[in-house]
């Protein structure tokens, strides 16, 4: 294949040259030239034809590629997706206070944060601990809510350094459309 390719440059760089210089066809394609002996003129048109069946060749064997390539494709996207399908049903088998604890525990903004999950009852989460910023609060409150099958929060966060909360735990009040 790559000898071909090699071909295929070198016949297309000649006949670009011989276009350059203003070669004409006669109604069989064959370059004519004043200076060139009839026997050149046909050589010339038979590398054309064999220049033009090359490059079909080549694009035949592009185009089996692509189809293969695209093929693979599906293939992996269609396994992947199987996988996914898989990982997101073992989720939902575990409880949901373990999907919302590894949520918290595993994202590296609250890694400074200590957070207690406690499940009040179904959907219901409390939050209790301590977290370097309000941003972190925020952060671990949208992480808890957005958890599959919870549909209420009750924050009891407080920042590190500040006094405990006087008042008693409020809910967020949010739901979620799962």
């Amino acid at each position: 294949m790559r000898v071909r390719m090699t071909m295929l440059a070198t016949s297309l760089a000649i006949l670009g040259c011989l276009a350059i210089r203003g070669f004409a066809q006669d109604p069989n394609g064959i370059a004519q030239d004043p200076g060139l002996s009839p026997k050149a003129g046909h050589t010339l048109g038979e590398l054309r034809k064999g220049i033009k069946a090359e490059a079909q060749q080549v694009g035949e064997k592009l185009g089996e590629v692509g189809q293969g390539i695209k093929s693979e494709a599906r293939q992996v996207t269609g396994g992947v997706a199987r996988r996914f399908e898989a990982v997101k049903a073992d989720v939902h088998k575990m409880p949901m206070h373990h999907r919302v604890y590894s949520r918290l525990h595993w994202d590296k903004s609250l890694h400074d944060s200590t957070i207690e999950v406690h499940m009040l009852r179904d959907g219901v989460v409390l939050l209790r601990g301590t977290v370097p910023s309000e941003e972190a609060r925020k952060h671990a409150l949208d992480l808890s809510m957005g958890t599959a099958g919870v549909n209420e929060v009750y924050d009891e966060l407080k920042l590190a350094g500040s006094v405990p909360p006087t008042k008693p735990a409020t809910s967020t009040g949010a739901s979620v459309g799962r």
